[in-house]
């Protein structure tokens, strides 16, 4: 069966047999495979599942777009297949063959528009927002040290997800033996708390009502980070 014939076929099962017997298949110059035709032309839930059940690689293609950004781009996009693909993000992405870092950083102005799903299944998809940071050359992530301040958190900016020299200086003191855990966010986000970014996630955080999404660590870390970055602001207004 030749491209052309699957791409105009009406019949989901001839797909489905694409999908099993070229699994790999890639098309140039666009950089598309099974997952960006069916996300893109035939978003359905049984084609998703052919393209899970054959690890069909969850990649960005030559614009740097997954899938879902084609889903996401469809007016009548299906809501119901978007919630799918998030509660089977954690497979759906450890198919990937790139890094879960770009891929995740690619999605972040589809963030707001997820959450706004306002399911558990999007909860699923947030894990993948905390990554352990990239390596930074030869160097390993430092696992002991003190966190700078008086709290059990810190945080600093980033231009890149590597943990240089720089960001673990910014991070821990050079003493210290407590065990610590450094994870980065990996949305390409300005994470200043006034920012059109950070309100536009707050503004659809105050409507949702699911429990999972507020359990979900990016979440958290966000809401403590903003926290603190304005706690002496809103102290002052509640004196």
């Amino acid at each position: 069966m030749s491209l052309t014939t699957y791409l105009k076929s009406d019949e989901d099962s001839c797909r489905m047999l694409y999908v099993k017997y070229y699994p790999e298949l890639f098309v140039s110059p666009m950089g598309w495979n099974h997952f960006h035709f069916v996300l893109a032309k035939f978003p359905k839930r049984n084609l998703i599942e052919s393209c899970i059940e054959n690890r069909v690689a969850f990649s960005l293609n030559y614009e740097d777009r997954t899938p879902l950004h084609y889903l996401l781009d469809n007016p009548n996009r299906d809501l119901g297949v978007i919630n799918f693909i998030m509660g089977n993000f954690s497979e759906i992405i450890l198919n990937s063959t790139q890094s879960h870092h770009e891929i995740m950083g690619s999605l972040s102005d589809m963030v707001p528009e997820l959450l706004a799903l306002d399911t558990p299944q999007v909860g699923n998809f947030l894990k993948f927002v905390v990554q352990k940071p990239k390596p930074y050359g030869s160097i390993e992530p430092a696992r002991f040290g003190r966190i700078k301040g008086s709290s059990k958190r810190a945080y600093t900016p980033g231009k890149t997800m590597q943990l240089s020299p720089q960001v673990t200086k910014d991070l821990l003191e050079e003493d210290g033996s407590t065990l610590v855990d450094i994870r980065v966010l990996t949305l390409f986000s300005n994470y200043e708390p006034y920012s059109k970014d950070m309100f536009e996630i707050i503004k659809v955080l105050a409507q949702t009502t699911t429990e999972e999404i507020f359990r979900a660590k990016a979440i958290s870390i966000l809401i403590h980070y903003l926290w603190r970055k304005t706690r002496k602001f809103h102290m002052l207004l509640m004196s």
